[in-house]
């Protein structure tokens, strides 16, 4: 059984990955064990269809999407992510709806989220880290 610390990537962490952004490569990132929302999974269809090379960009995401674990949705992720919008709303600190499912999916799942968003800090439940 592998030590690796599972994280769920934001969609701008995967992003990073991608593209080989030189400030998202340090050791310490390299030993995690990569998680994805299908969120996220989403997201990057939907800016790869956008794209100039759709089918390229498309394969590009497939091809690294083998290296992450994928969570799925369930009851349980509902109802924190209807408690987690309804609390932020309330405090004035709204966040973007697919952030929320993230965030949800995050604290049922016991991970920390790994993003340059900083909204997710509005979450005090929520381990948050950074590159």
């Amino acid at each position: 059984m592998s030590s690796a610390i599972r994280v769920l990537f934001d969609t701008n962490a995967i992003i990073a990955w991608i593209e080989r952004d030189p400030t998202f490569f340090k050791p310490e990132l390299l030993e995690l064990a990569p998680v994805i929302s299908l969120i996220s999974v989403g997201e990057l269809m939907a800016g790869a269809e956008k794209s100039s090379r759709p089918a390229e960009n498309k394969n590009r995401f497939m091809s690294l999407l083998t290296a992450f674990e994928v969570l799925e949705f369930d009851l349980r992720t509902a109802e924190v992510y209807g408690s987690l919008l309804a609390s932020l709303r309330k405090l004035g600190k709204p966040i973007p709806t697919n952030d929320a499912w993230i965030a949800a999916q995050a604290l049922c799942h016991g991970l920390p989220v790994l993003t340059r968003d900083h909204h997710f800090s509005f979450i005090p439940s929520l381990v948050v880290r950074t590159w």
